[in-house]
């Protein structure tokens, strides 16, 4: 596989057949720019050759159970990594400052799914990544420790990030408020199980750079104020109300002009 010239993309994802062995074999490939080798039994060997890749821009190594710090300290020198997917694997504040420090990468995924899984990328790591100027699109979905210091430092000291996912992540108001006032995120996934109530996300109306919200809140009141709607011309209201599941009755009075659009949008994150 690696000595294919025309292999673009390679998804073994959860592949009994892949350690640390094969995965050396294929960073060595010279055409391979996506590989996915989530939940395989790889770790730091595999790691260190893959960050010394050529042509990989997109690596995803997601649960790989023998990854540790040293691994990840080797992904973050990778030069051509653009995309990568780390999620469930021990992130350390000088790892995440190692990251955040790398000038290729744009986009990092750290999904974690159970709460027990939150102390692999504390608060001081999270500050450490604030500081990068390069990523765009940061994952931190499932994060149960995102505490207010966490929401400062992502929200406004992180210049280039546009996406974030932060779906089943722990919310706090003062959180809800600071991603209301940043200027740069373009596209924002949250929920808080209904647990803030409906005050804290008014704070959204006055937001003019957020396109899409997705959320999985359970504030369906939210649409109860008509100027929400009126006074952000920007905020895709349609893409909200389907987040909501809320039938096109309730809501198209307050944003008419969405319906149509509404029905071409893609499904709301989940």
């Amino acid at each position: 596989l690696s000595r294919n010239p025309r292999l673009k993309t390679l998804l073994l994802s959860g592949s009994s057949a892949v350690n640390n062995e094969s995965a050396e074999l294929l960073a060595r490939s010279r055409s391979i720019t996506h590989l996915d080798l989530s939940f395989c039994s790889v770790g730091d060997d595999a790691a260190c050759a893959l960050s010394k890749s050529s042509s990989l821009t997109r690596l995803s190594l997601e649960r790989a159970e023998k990854l540790t710090n040293r691994g990840v300290m080797a992904l973050a020198q990778s030069a051509s990594l653009v995309d990568l997917n780390i999620g469930g694997c021990l992130v350390s504040e000088a790892a995440a400052a190692a990251l955040a420090a790398n000038p290729s990468l744009e986009m990092l995924r750290l999904p974690l799914n159970s709460e027990m899984q939150s102390a692999l990328v504390d608060e001081k790591a999270l500050v450490a990544l604030s500081k990068s100027s390069s990523i765009r699109a940061l994952d931190l979905s499932g994060h149960q420790n995102l505490s207010d210091v966490a929401f400062d430092a992502i929200a406004a000291k992180m210049p280039s990030l546009t996406w974030l996912n932060l779906l089943h992540s722990r919310m706090t108001e003062v959180g809800v408020l600071r991603l209301a006032h940043n200027s740069t995120i373009h596209t924002l996934a949250l929920s808080d199980e209904g647990k803030l109530g409906v005050g804290p996300w008014r704070y959204f109306a006055d937001n003019t750079t957020i396109q899409d919200l997705r959320s999985h809140s359970q504030c369906n009141e939210l649409f109860a104020y008509e100027d929400f709607n009126l006074r952000n011309e920007f905020l895709n209201v349609a893409y909200i109300a389907r987040a909501f599941r809320w039938p096109e009755r309730e809501w198209s009075r307050f944003y008419t002009k969405d319906v149509a659009r509404a029905k071409r949008l893609p499904p709301a994150l989940s």
